[in-house]
């Protein structure tokens, strides 16, 4: 696992309920926590974000986008960790794949090379080749998200 910068989670949301400072009758706030941290006498230790709902220069955002932003924020450690679990099983994948399409024989057993057999054999070859390289592609995307995500990229 990547050491990173953020805040171990897991993380839990308190929903703050109305907002009666806000300057409007309906207003909420969520607000991201780590539990293990988070005192109710101490608010800053284990506090992580505030999403708004309906505060004067919020926007017209609607509650219940507020809300799923909140819980995207939310789950982040648990993402996180779900896509390192990930590029594992990706690298895992491509390597086997890689290893097939190396091994496979594509036309080489096939005398009439123009046959249909041969072009299906060099096609199936093909198809493997072009399947590590977008795994390759799809893992590098996601080590750099992980890279980013950690902290370890500024």
């Amino acid at each position: 696992m990547t050491e990173v910068k953020f805040t171990p989670g897991p993380w839990e949301q308190i929903d703050n309920g109305l907002d009666e400072g806000s300057g409007k009758a309906s207003s909420r706030v969520w607000s991201i926590v780590q539990p293990a941290l988070y005192a109710v006498d101490r608010p800053d230790h284990g506090y992580i974000a505030d999403v708004y709902f309906g505060h004067i220069g919020c926007g017209d955002t609607p509650a219940e986008v507020c809300q799923a932003n909140a819980d995207l924020i939310t789950e982040a450690p648990n993402l996180y960790g779900a896509l390192e679990k990930a590029c594992e099983a990706l690298f895992e994948a491509e390597d086997k794949f890689w290893i097939g399409h190396l091994n496979h024989p594509g036309d080489s057993h096939i005398r009439d090379k123009g046959s249909l057999a041969a072009r299906h054999a060099r096609e199936n070859k093909q198809n493997l080749a072009d399947k590590c390289e977008e795994m390759k592609q799809a893992g590098d995307a996601a080590k750099a998200a992980l890279k980013k995500a950690s902290g370890a990229d500024e």
